[in-house]
Formats: structure tokens, sequence, C-alpha cells
């Protein structure tokens, strides 16, 4: 199941950057920091960025899962999030 939300990650992470210039662009790797002291992105495009992971799982996975609210309990005990931290993060609330 990680391959599988881990392509869903980076399929929304080309989507995003498709909006952002190119030196602004996330790289799509699992230690990749999407938010926090040195996030890529910004409030709203980490909005932006959780929603079409959102997109994607519903799309590939067939789950409907709230990704915004992973993102905001993670990040409100924590000071960072990265990509794999984020695809660990779907992973259990996938789980039966």
């Amino acid at each position: 199941m990680l391959d599988a939300i881990t392509e869903c990650v980076f399929r929304a992470i080309d989507r995003v950057n498709e909006l952002l210039p190119p030196g602004e662009q996330v790289s799509k790797s699992a230690s990749s920091i999407l938010a926090g002291p040195a996030g890529a992105l910004d409030s709203m495009g980490l909005i932006n960025l959780l929603l079409e992971v959102e997109s994607q799982i519903a799309s590939a996975l067939h789950r409907q899962i709230s990704v915004v609210d992973l993102a905001t309990a993670h990040l409100a005990t924590d000071a960072s999030l990265d990509v794999q931290r984020l695809v660990q993060l779907i992973d259990a609330a996938l789980k039966p």
C-alpha cells in the first residue's frame, strides 16, 4: 500500500508543480519537506497539495480520506512534514 500512496503523492506533486515557478517546485522525493521552517510550500501551496493528494487517493485507491485533517493534526505536534511522513500518516489512516 505504501508504494500506491507514494505514487498518489507524487502525482499530486506533479499537479501542484504545474502551478509553481521552476525555482519553487517541490522535489519528488521521500525526504522533501513540504511544511515547516524549511518547507517547500507556503500555506496555500500546502493546502493545494493536500487536496490534490485526497483527489489522487480517491481516484487510485477508491478511498475517501481527509489528508488535510491528517496533516493538520501532525503539524500541531511536529514542526515539519515531509513526503515520507505524509505517506505514513495516510497509510495508517487507511488501515482497517
